[in-house]
């Protein structure tokens, strides 16, 4: 699937839901990126799954 939406409308929805968690779940324990607010003038840029 090419994006996030197609991904959940696989027969494999639940397994990919899972993985995508337990992806987050590391990132967030391995303290990798911070959440932060945009600013004003800000530019946001997209991104995708890999």
């Amino acid at each position: 699937p090419s994006n996030f939406n197609a991904a959940l409308r696989t027969p494999q929805a639940d397994k990919r839901h899972d993985a995508m968690k337990e992806e987050i779940q590391v990132i967030k324990e391995s303290k990798v990126w911070d959440l932060v607010l945009k600013p004003a003038n800000g530019k946001v840029i997209g991104c995708r799954w890999g």
